[in-house]
C-alpha cells in the first residue's frame, strides 16, 4: 500500500521551490537597478553628474590606506571602468549588514540613546563624503559604526580600517561643534566601533564594543592620505598594481574591478605604457 502524504514526513518529501528562489533572485537585482537608478537622479538634482566620481568615501578607507590600499582601484571607478556584476552573494550580505545597522540604532533609539542616525558628515575641504552609522545622544556621547560579521572573523577583530572609519566621523562632529553647527557638547564625541555577530550559535560570541581612542592628528592623516589617493584617481596615469596582490587572493579577490583590472587585454595596455614610459626616459 502506497504510503499518502499523512504517512510520510514532509521534511524528507519536500523539494526546493526553484520558482520562489528564481523570483527572489529576480526582485533582489531588480530593487538594486532601482536604488542605483534613484540615488543616480538625486545626484543629477543636485546638479552632480552620477557617472562621475570626484570624491572617496568614508567607507573606503581601507582600500586607501592601510595594506589593502589600492589607488588602481580608484583609478578605475573614477574613469568609468566597467564593475564586475553584483552576485547575489553580495546583495545578502550588504542586506544583512543593514538590517543589523537598523537593528542596533532602534535598540539605542529606544532606550533614548540616538540622537541622530545615517547622518551626512561635511569633510571639506577634503575631497571625502560620508554617513555616519549611529550619532548618539550627548550623555553617551559616541559615534557608534556598525559592522555585521560571521563568528569566524571574530578572531582577526577588531581592524584599523574599522577603527578609521568613526574617527573620521568624530572629527568632522567636533569640527561642526567647534564652528557652532552643533552644540558645544559634541566637542566631547569620541568613536566606538560595534560587531554584531550574524551567524552566531549557541556559545559563540554574539558581539563586541571597542571604544576607539580618538586622534585628531590620526583622523588628519588619513585624511590628508586619502585626498592623495583621489587625486591619482581623478588624474590621467594609470597607478601600479600594488605589489604583492593577486587575482586569487585578498583584496584582489573582493574588489569590484578584478575582471577588468586583470583581463589580458587591460594587461597588454599596461605593458604598452610603461614601454612608451621606459623609451620616453630612455
Amino acid at each position: 500500500m502506497t504510503k499518502g502524504y499523512h504517512d510520510r514526513n514532509p521534511v524528507e518529501i519536500a523539494t526546493r521551490d526553484e520558482e520562489f528562489e528564481a523570483f527572489f533572485r529576480k526582485a533582489a537585482f531588480e530593487d538594486r537597478q532601482r536604488r542605483d537608478d534613484e540615488y543616480a537622479e538625486a545626484k543629477r538634482k543636485e546638479g552632480v553628474d552620477p557617472e562621475k566620481r570626484d570624491k572617496l568615501r568614508v567607507s573606503e578607507v581601507g582600500y586607501a590606506v592601510g595594506e589593502s590600499a589600492c589607488s588602481r582601484r580608484f583609478f578605475y571607478e573614477f574613469h568609468g571602468a566597467p564593475r564586475d556584476p553584483m552576485t547575489m552573494e553580495q546583495l545578502v550580505n550588504l542586506g544583512v549588514s543593514s538590517l543589523a545597522g537598523f537593528w542596533v540604532a532602534n535598540i539605542l533609539a529606544r532606550a533614548g540613546r540616538v540622537h541622530k542616525v545615517e547622518v551626512k558628515m561635511d569633510f571639506e575641504p577634503f575631497p571625502i563624503s560620508g554617513r555616519l552609522d549611529v550619532l548618539c545622544d550627548p550623555e553617551t556621547h559616541r559615534v557608534i559604526e556598525v559592522k555585521a560579521v560571521t563568528t569566524e572573523q571574530f578572531g582577526y577583530l577588531p581592524k584599523q580600517e574599522h577603527f578609521d572609519q568613526p574617527t573620521l566621523y568624530v572629527w568632522a562632529v567636533r569640527r561642526a561643534a567647534a564652528m557652532g553647527q552643533l552644540e558645544p557638547e559634541f566637542l566631547k564625541y569620541t568613536p566606538s566601533v560595534f560587531y554584531v555577530a550574524r551567524n552566531a550559535r549557541k556559545g559563540q560570541p554574539t558581539h563586541a564594543a571597542y571604544a576607539v581612542p580618538y586622534s585628531e592628528k590620526h583622523a588628519l592623516e588619513v585624511l590628508q592620505e586619502m585626498t592623495r589617493v583621489r587625486n591619482i584617481a581623478n588624474g590621467d596615469v594609470l597607478p601600479d598594481r600594488p605589489k604583492g596582490f593577486s587575482r586569487s587572493d585578498f583584496p584582489c579577490s573582493y574588489c569590484s574591478m578584478k575582471q577588468h583590472c586583470w583581463s589580458a587585454q587591460e594587461n597588454l595596455g599596461l605593458a604598452l605604457q610603461q614601454s612608451v614610459e621606459a623609451t620616453q626616459k630612455a
